[in-house]
């Protein structure tokens, strides 16, 4: 205590694991003797190594029972100390265990922030397990790779893994979006440029080449160049070597290619906006992402990922979605595919107030249109069944009515409020339309 530490005593080994793994007491070391009634020393090491495998634990042991002490530390015990023992030895070992335990937890910290940080492929469909696998065998070749796929399907990520996963890992991975660089910059920008090559050349520049040499080019929006530089692009393709703007000599690159596209390649080529010579030179493994309408198995997990991450990087504490919230989510169809989704858990991670996010933390716009959508299918539906023998219009939609009034006052567990949600209307018009059941004899079981 004069040190500085908040000491907690036990009065024994049983005392002790309760009140650190049931009353969960934050400790940064303990130090224990090993003979002690109820649970000893080697027992209490164990079970706290098993919940907490990083607390630092020191043993007070005798001169004559070295053997035992040997015993703890193989059970995981930062250090052992014999009786009799001065307390400035006490001090010092206490010192180093809790500088140790607190660079491991900082080291722990940080690879979760990294591991956050990490772009990540998560799925949970068969067609995405097997894109994922196929561009495991891809990295492990230098041939170039094609990926297709609309916008936010994450086909950088894809790229990034390919890079990641190759030999070439350790070295540059260089990413350039194709559409967003001017056509008069566009050679100077790829293959760099001389002192003195053109008016503002002031000093000589490495291109996107020269940048990503020994590693990974990713292309992206490859579909987007001119056909005047894609001459040139085949050209180092084929030589492996580039030419600066200005330059004399050119100079050898060892670059793979990963490049990516939201176009239909084919067509293009057909339309004369793409080289069909280096369509075939950058079509040699080629990954079709699908868009998330077409695997909605990955809508639960893709949004349950973004939910922890945003979470831990809001300070925020939502546990879940509710239902009716997943099936928003699984039924949307995802113009925006991946990133509009990421967007949409991040706002709703912000704006939720709750302990789960529901549909009112749901963009308006998604609600309506999948409303839209469920009125086509109950109506399809529903005309499909239709015999006209006997048929009553009025008869047959106060039906209809009525059972879905009643799901959702039966899925709402009879709160009001709840199933007037459910049905898309307001409270009062809930109330009205189970008044105007209950005069008819219907029985609408709301609970009150």
């Amino acid at each position: 205590k004069k040190e500085g530490y908040n000491v907690f005593l036990c009065e024994d080994g049983k005392e002790a694991l309760e009140r650190i793994t049931k009353d969960e007491l934050e400790v940064d070391a303990v130090i224990t003797d090993i003979l002690m009634p109820n649970i000893d020393g080697l027992t209490l090491i164990q079970r706290l190594k098993k919940s907490n495998s990083e607390i630092p634990i020191i043993v007070i042991t005798a001169n004559t029972n070295l053997e035992v002490a040997i015993e703890a530390l193989k059970e995981g015990a930062y250090d052992y100390i014999t009786k009799p023992f001065k307390n400035d030895e006490l001090k010092m070992i206490l010192r180093n265990a809790i500088e140790k335990s607190a660079l491991l937890k900082e080291n722990l910290e940080l690879k979760n922030k990294l591991k956050l940080h990490e772009p990540n492929i998560i799925f949970n469909s068969k067609v995405m397990e097997e894109l994922y696998m196929k561009a495991l065998i891809s990295a492990k070749t230098n041939v170039p790779v094609l990926i297709i796929g609309e916008s936010g399907t994450g086909k950088e990520l894809f790229a990034r893994l390919i890079h990641r996963e190759s030999p070439r890992a350790n070295e540059p991975f260089f990413a350039v979006n194709c559409a967003a660089i001017p056509e008069n910059l566009m050679e100077s920008e790829f293959f760099g440029f001389e002192k003195g090559a053109f008016t503002g050349a002031s000093l000589s520049k490495p291109g996107y080449f020269e940048l990503a040499n020994k590693g990974t080019l990713f292309l992206d929006e490859i579909g987007d160049l001119p056909l005047s530089l894609q001459v040139k692009l085949l050209r180092v393709l084929e030589d492996k070597k580039v030419l600066r703007l200005g330059g004399k000599e050119p100079f050898d690159v060892d670059v793979r290619i990963v490049a990516a596209t939201n176009r239909d390649l084919d067509e293009e080529v057909k339309k004369g906006n793409f080289r069909e010579d280096l369509y075939y030179r950058l079509n040699v493994l080629k990954i079709n992402i699908p868009p998330l309408r077409e695997r909605k198995e990955d809508i639960i997990s893709l949004s349950m990922y973004f939910l922890r991450k945003f979470c831990i990087s809001n300070q925020r504490k939502i546990h879940g979605f509710t239902n009716d919230a997943l099936k928003i989510l699984e039924t949307y169809s995802w113009p925006g595919n991946v990133r509009e989704l990421q967007n949409v858990i991040e706002r709703a991670c912000v704006f939720e107030t709750g302990s789960l996010i529901g549909l009112s933390s749901i963009p308006v716009e998604i609600l309506e249109s999948v409303k839209d959508i469920n009125k086509k299918s109950i109506k399809s539906q529903r005309v499909d069944t239709v015999a006209f023998s006997n048929f009553n219009l009025d008869d047959y939609l106060n039906n209809i009515e009525y059972e879905l009034i009643t799901k959702a006052l039966t899925e709402a567990q009879g709160n009001k409020k709840i199933a007037a949600e459910k049905l898309g209307i307001s409270l009062w018009s809930l109330y009205r339309r189970i008044e105007k059941f209950k005069k008819a004899d219907f029985i609408i079981n709301d609970m009150e």
